[in-house]
């Protein structure tokens, strides 16, 4: 993605999540599939998630090597996030947006070029690593939007983001 693609997909996908910050009760507690996330879980793990993209980001656009992998259900497990409120999350996705936005916007070319070694997906350039952010969301807004239409998620649905 180009640095203009990948500001327009980072807002894009911010207003697509906001809209759950007034969703249901019901609807937040509703899986895309049986023993699957919740929209609640799911919504807490983009949040998360934007957190680890942004510190890998920043390291990478600094110049520093190596990135620290998450394991995310035991994140969603240990950190229980069934239970943290939508609105926290959604207050953390856009403030790491911004600065997501920000950064993409006015560093060097040069900075944006800089590499780092994914232990499982190879080189990743600041700026692949700003639009996968995206591509993430994506990911989960699909399962979001089943969860939506009250039907299950396939994973003929899914979003390559790797």
């Amino acid at each position: 993605m180009t640095r203009e693609e990948t500001v327009k997909a980072l807002k894009k996908t911010l207003h697509e999540l906001r809209q759950y910050e007034t969703a249901t009760e019901e609807l937040l507690n509703r899986a895309y599939r049986k023993g699957g996330w919740t929209a609640r879980q799911i919504i807490n793990h983009i949040a998360d998630g934007d957190i680890a993209f942004y510190w890998r980001f920043c390291r990478c656009a600094a110049g520093e090597d190596g990135i620290q992998l998450f394991d995310q259900d035991r994140w969603v497990a240990e950190l229980e996030e069934d239970t943290r409120p939508v609105s926290i999350s959604v207050a953390q996705i856009e403030a790491v947006r911004r600065g997501f936005i920000h950064y993409v916007e006015t560093l060097s070319d040069e900075k944006l070029d800089r590499a780092v070694q994914h232990p499982e997906f190879g080189s990743m350039s600041a700026l692949k690593i700003a639009g996968l952010v995206t591509l993430h969301a994506r990911h989960h807004l699909g399962q979001l939007k089943a969860i939506s239409e009250n039907r299950e998620w396939s994973e003929d649905e899914a979003v390559s983001y790797h």
